[in-house]
């Protein structure tokens, strides 16, 4: 009985495995990439720092208010119960600025930040390792500790940290039925420093 069990149990776990689709993906390393930027400075094609070759997306402000924003397409959740999206960032900023992400469910006519902060607000769970509820939701240089934070210094490959969050639940909306959703990651309020993201993926 065990055995069967077991086996039941295995069958069950390869199905939900093999049952994972990428519904939106991008590298940035075959320009042009699938997301626009916008805002000052906006996002450029970073060929210095990258976990994949050659590029990844970056973003640079010198000017105090200065907001930056990379955001995807719409792409469709639709009948899809369980929506992850992950990605890997550099976040060197200073402690005063943010980085968010934002979500759209309406292809970007208006737009919500990921909270995780065990407020009434949360609408996600952050999987990651790093300081994000405690930091006001967002990532900057405090976010982990090999990113240096108050330190002056210059990024480099071995500071890549991997993001995740649970955003199957989204406003109290299943995404399983929204086919018009998109995301923008966005610096805001940056002095001189750098935030670079790359492997923005949506995995279900």
């Amino acid at each position: 009985m065990r055995k069967l069990i077991f086996t039941l149990l295995f069958i069950c776990t390869s199905f939900l495995l093999k049952a994972q689709t990428t519904v939106f993906s991008e590298t940035f390393d075959t320009p042009p990439p699938n997301m626009s930027s916008s805002g000052s400075p906006g996002w450029f094609i970073n060929s210095r720092l990258q976990t994949s070759i050659p590029n990844s997306d970056s973003s640079y402000i010198s000017a105090p208010g200065d907001i930056s924003y990379l955001e995807s397409p719409s792409f469709d959740c639709s009948f899809n119960f369980f929506v992850t999206l992950k990605f890997k960032q550099i976040c060197k900023i200073e402690f005063f600025d943010r980085g968010t992400i934002e979500l759209s469910t309406d292809g970007g006519v208006t737009w919500t930040q990921l909270i995780d902060d065990g407020t009434p607000a949360t609408n996600c769970t952050y999987l990651g390792a790093g300081f994000f509820g405690t930091q006001q939701n967002s990532f900057r240089e405090a976010s982990y500790p090999n990113w240096l934070p108050g330190q002056t210094v210059l990024a480099d490959n071995s500071w890549w940290q991997n993001e995740e969050f649970d955003i199957s639940t989204w406003q109290e909306t299943m995404l399983m039925y929204v086919s018009d959703l998109k995301l923008q990651m966005i610096i805001i309020m940056v002095v001189p420093a750098e935030m670079v993201g790359l492997l923005m993926m949506l995995k279900l």
